[in-house]
């Protein structure tokens, strides 16, 4: 879904620029590394989930090993790393790396991300008739 792609990029977009000024700090550098590598993760797991496969599986090379163990009873991974990212973004905002206009413009990408995950989910779970069964009504 393009959505998806854009609205990535902007997330990652907006971290890098909204912390442009406390690029010096160690813990920015972690905390942007954290999101953007989660919002790859959340890309792939999200894929794996729809699929009905295994979303944990590959994501050791985006998220931390705690983060994964988190997320091992989880039922919607995908779901789950958007709510981590959220608290990330309290976060951001409780040290001062990003202000409260930043911190509204991030969570309304989390929020837009939340939205195009919905519609794959309905999407993927939508019932179509076979062409079989459209002959039949069709006819």
């Amino acid at each position: 879904m393009g959505a998806i792609v854009n609205d990535s990029r902007n997330l990652s977009r907006q971290v890098m620029s909204f912390t442009y000024n406390n690029y010096h700090s160690e813990d920015v550098e972690i905390f942007r590394q954290r999101v953007i590598r989660r919002q790859i993760g959340w890309c792939y797991a999200l894929g794996l989930h729809l699929r009905k496969q295994n979303a944990l599986r590959g994501l050791e090379k985006y998220i931390d090993r705690d983060e994964l163990e988190a997320l091992a009873d989880i039922e919607n991974i995908p779901a789950a790393l958007l709510d981590n990212m959220g608290s990330d973004l309290h976060l951001a905002l409780d040290k001062g790396w990003i202000n409260s206009y930043q911190q509204v413009e991030l969570d309304r990408t989390l929020s837009k991300l939340t939205d195009s995950m919905g519609k794959c989910e309905r999407i993927k779970n939508t019932v179509f008739p076979t062409p079989i069964a459209c002959t039949y009504i069709y006819r």
